[in-house]
């Protein structure tokens, strides 16, 4: 197998480079050798120094590799990454060294696969280490092999065959929605006279690895025109249909040549190979690629599957000054590519790492060279070093310390490193980095993310999730409002308008601590009510520090008054909104607003002498000593004119110098959260304008996505994609995820008529993306639905996706009157940083988990939460659910971001086919879960459902 599996020259490999190391491309430019500043007229980054003196080494330290997960019985091969090359790699199965113990590690990204000599049983626990040089590592993770029938209950799905066309002449395939652990074959049925074709033959095969750039083969021989060529795999006794066949097609004539990506530094033995163009095109599928030296003479050659860059071998390693070619061979050899100099190694860059967060126990590569020895330091202390994607150090990052990233090839230290502060760079709620969940989407960012390790991370203890415990509301009203959690307490506002706050680790039917407004006190209600915006505590709490008072709990809410306002009445006694202070462990009132925050003037339906507003579904922001909140109106009964308020936190006066309006008129309401933290500014999203008004406003900041300046709320750039005359109410109320992404910051939303959004954050915010990718601005008049249809659910943010209901390319072919809105039982996940073409990462479908939904005013899902890659979810059947991203967990068989297109025709239509995420468990909670988000803190989810129950759910082994 390993013979069909690697074509091999000496001992070059050609594998391919996982999306983390193509990510320069977004990313700010190296200094390379000058670190006072680039020459080019690019900006330089500010990470990047020289490298400081005094930094410790410990030649006895080096780090645990990475061992893939899951391992599935009767396979007995694993995937091994984030090791430095050249090392010793060591398997041991239930403690003991594996039949075939032991490999040396040639390619830490995306990694190598082992056969452990004999088939894998279920419960036998597996880890790795890695010796360089005498040190030998900490054990890596340790995986627990369990059947693959628990993950894929139906079978082995079909496998797919990679990037269409396959070439005549080609030597290599690749191979998708092929299940970890299981034997793949490439069989090829060449053309007979008369249109027949001969029995399918054998030409290649793998067993398949956790990581998708490892599953493919080199053939042999080499394709012949007009073959027909398939895939099947098997595990245990399970066999997986056959895939669709695909028909061999002429190679490009002439076949264009590649090119090394660069820089290449002296001593480097792996280069990274692209088509003709450089980064962004890819080599050819199948072709043979050759590295050349200035003297003609043959440094790397390997067959490779194409559509993505590759890493490949070359030896004897780069040196100084020589110039490497690239050809690509189908049927015919390309001319060389332009040749790429080899450069000293005073010219080696700083590796780019992403901003570590306290707590983090691994950092993420998003550039190197390739094969490089990656050392992280913390202050002087060596606390990581290996080479790959990811390097898992040896303790936890701690708040405030410095890390410095530094490479080194060989002997070659690079003069340059990456040194950036530890720091919780999620706002300014206290808590967001630990374990707890002090705000609505856990931070000021609204990522819905929680950084800390837990078992809610874990896909094995994710699998045992269990109702632990649950309460209901005292005053026996439901809980529009999501769970906060902070200081060992939770905290939760019910739609009869009282807070209450309960044990974090409750016990069924447990009392709550405390509750405001305390027993004796009117409730926190509005005398006019038009859906759960109006009822009672409808948005979250949100934690925050006072310098004078110290931990508080802020609670916005409608108020008709408390007994020492002024003849008892708040406002016109009718539940204007109004901002409280709590103190987090009794409950007593330390602040309350004297200003309206939200005026409700009168009860008259439609009456425009009369103030309709409310904070509603706007949970607080703490940021700075500042708290947000932005006001909407009571289901447009009339319209009023959104707006952001800015309240001190210290003692509840409005902030002298704030104000936004969305017009100069009516209408742009803010139904949801502000959102602040990154980039300098805040964000939020705004409502419809031509309801209320008969023409466009001469001020018009409704329908978008807006960025203002914190301390004086001045615009500072919107995203506004749909015009005035198209305005059918399609309130833009989800919010916006601000994502310290790869490629800068971005903030994201999905706006309520199906489209999502990504805007460039970096003052001023600015336009970057549309999904699907219609048009921006839509052209008046479009004949598109831009009304009054549900995606309106807040998204959440991991690593560089943005997961969100979102309603897809349904919303562009409307097919039918039903199509705009079957995007509510799905969850997508898009890649902020992508092309279009890329953008879509997977698709969740999660019809079998959701009621049907028969019209524009239902939806299936409610807000999504994240936690090391897996996601939390509830449904309106009242189902709790968890799913893994692909890179955690495999996946399902693909399917067509167009989901009522086949398979078969969805590239060739300009779609995606991108993976079905696996659900890892399920849990009926009953009711409806379509408000409440599930909040992931302390190794516990809570959640409520419509039915005013509170649940903590945690996983075996936790009470």
């Amino acid at each position: 197998m390993a013979a069909i599996r690697l074509l091999k020259v000496s001992f070059i490999v050609a594998l391919l480079v996982l999306a983390t190391l193509n990510l320069a491309a977004c990313h700010k430019d190296p200094t390379g050798g000058n670190p006072s500043g680039p020459t080019d007229g690019k900006e330089r980054d500010p990470h990047i120094v020289p490298r400081p003196d005094g930094l410790k080494e410990n030649p006895k330290f080096v780090s645990p590799p990475t061992l893939g997960k899951p391992i599935y019985a009767c396979s007995n091969s694993i995937t091994v990454q984030n090791f430095i090359p050249g090392a010793k790699i060591e398997v041991f199965i239930d403690g003991a060294p594996a039949p075939n113990p032991a490999f040396i590690g040639q390619i830490p990204t995306p990694g190598q696969v082992h056969d452990v000599g004999a088939p894998f049983t279920a419960g036998q626990v597996v880890h790795v280490t890695q010796t360089v040089n005498g040190a030998t590592s900490a054990p890596s993770n340790s995986v627990t092999v369990t059947s693959h029938t628990a993950d894929f209950p139906a079978g082995l799905p079909k496998p797919r065959l990679f990037k269409n066309p396959l070439f005549q002449c080609g030597h290599a395939v690749l191979a998708e929605d092929v299940v970890p652990g299981s034997d793949v074959r490439f069989d090829a049925e060449n053309p007979l006279g008369g249109g027949g074709f001969s029995p399918a033959v054998k030409v290649g095969g793998f067993q398949a690895s956790t990581e998708w750039g490892l599953n493919w083969s080199g053939v042999n021989p080499e394709f012949e025109l007009g073959a027909r060529i398939s895939a099947t795999a098997q595990l245990c006794t399970d066999v997986s249909p056959r895939s669709d066949l695909e028909i061999t097609v002429p190679p490009p004539a002439p076949v264009p040549p590649g090119t090394v990506g660069v820089p290449v530094i002296e001593g480097q033995s792996l280069v990274t190979i692209y088509g003709a163009g450089g980064p962004g095109d890819p080599p050819e599928h199948g072709a043979i690629v050759t590295v050349y030296d200035g003297a003609s003479a043959v440094r790397g050659k390997s067959a490779i599957p194409g559509g993505v860059p590759h890493t490949l071998g070359i030896g004897p390693p780069a040196a100084v000054g020589e110039k490497l070619s690239v050809t690509q061979t189908l049927c015919n050899e390309s001319k060389p590519g332009d040749p790429t100099t080899v450069s000293p190694c005073d010219d080696m860059p700083a590796p780019v790492i992403k901003a570590p967060l306290p707590g983090d126990n691994k950092v993420y590569v998003i550039t190197q060279i390739p094969g490089s020895e990656i050392l992280v330091f913390a202050g002087a202390e060596e606390v990581g070093h290996a080479s790959g994607a990811v390097i898992n150090l040896s303790r936890p990052l701690m708040d405030g310390e410095v890390v410095t990233v530094i490479q080194r090839l060989g002997k070659c230290t690079g003069k340059l490193a990456y040194q950036i502060p530890v720091e919780c760079a999620l706002g300014s709620a206290p808590g967001a980095c630990s374990g707890d969940w002090p705000a609505f989407r856990q931070n000021g960012l609204r990522t819905a993310r929680q950084v800390q390790i837990s078992p809610l991370g874990d896909p094995y203890a994710v699998k045992t999730l269990s109702v632990k415990a649950k309460v209901t509301a005292p005053d026996g009203d439901t809980f529009t409002a999501s769970p906060v959690i902070y200081g060992f307490r939770v905290f939760i506002g019910s739609s009869n308008g009282h807070v209450y706050a309960f044990k974090s680790d409750f016990a069924d039917g447990d009392k709550p601590l405390w509750q405001y407004p305390p027993a004796g006190e009117s409730a926190l209600q509005s005398s006019f009510t038009c859906n759960p915006s109006s009822m009672g505590v409808a948005a979250s709490v949100a934690i925050g520090t006072s310098k004078e008072h110290g931990a508080l709990v802020i609670v916005g809410a409608p108020d008709r008054g408390r007994p020492d306002d002024p003849g008892g009445k708040f406002g016109a006694g009718l539940g204007s909104g109004r901002v409280f202070a709590l103190n987090p462990n009794t409950g007593a009132l330390v602040w309350k607003t004297r200003d309206e925050i939200a005026r409700l003037s009168g009860t008259a339906s439609q009456d425009k002498s009369q103030f309709h507003e409310q904070i509603g579904y706007s949970a607080p922001l703490v940021l700075d000593g500042k708290i947000y909140v932005g006001i909407g109106d009571h289901c447009d009964n009339p319209i009023q004119n959104g707006q952001v308020k800015a309240i001190n936190l210290e003692n509840g006066a409005l902030v002298p110098g704030f104000t936004f309006q969305s017009t100069n008129d009516r209408g742009g309401g803010v139904w949801t959260f502000v959102s602040g933290g990154l980039a300098g500014g805040i964000v939020t999203t705004t409502g419809n304008v031509k309801s209320g008004t008969a023409s466009e406003p001469s001020v018009n900041n409704a329908l978008s996505m807006v960025r203002l300046n914190p301390n004086t709320g001045v615009l500072e750039g919107k995203i506004q994609p749909v015009p005035y005359v198209n305005d059918s109410d399609p309130d833009w109320s989800a919010g916006a995820s601000l994502i310290a992404a790869s490629c800068g910051p971005i903030s994201a939303s999905t706006m309520k008529d199906g489209w999502s959004y990504g805007g460039n954050l970096g003052g001023p915010l600015s336009f970057r993306w549309q999904y699907p990718n219609t048009a921006y601005p839509f052209l008046p008049m479009d004949g598109l639905n831009h009304g009054d249809i549900r995606y309106h659910r807040a998204g959440a943010a991991w690593n560089d996706l943005y997961i969100t209901m979102t309603g897809g390319p349904e919303v562009v072919e409307q097919d039918s009157p039903t199509s705009i809105f079957q995007g509510y039982q799905r969850l997508h996940a898009l890649n902020v940083c992508a092309g279009s073409g890329n953008r879509v990462q997977w698709v969740a479908h999660l019809n079998p988990y959701t009621n049907p939904v028969t019209n524009t005013h239902d939806w299936g899902l409610g807000p999504p939460t994240i936690t090391d890659g897996i996601v939390y979810v509830g449904t309106n059947r009242g189902i709790l659910l968890a799913l893994a991203d692909p890179s955690v967990w495999p996946a399902q068989a693909a399917r067509c971001t167009l989901p009522t297109l086949a398979n078969a025709d969805c590239v060739a239509g300009g779609y995606q086919l991108v993976p079905n995420p696996t659900v890892l468990k399920t849990l009926d909670l009953g009711g409806q879960i379509v408000r409440s988000e599930p909040a992931l803190a302390n190794g516990f989810v809570y959640v409520s459902n419509s039915f005013g129950t509170l649940f903590r759910i945690g996983p075996e082994g936790t009470k």
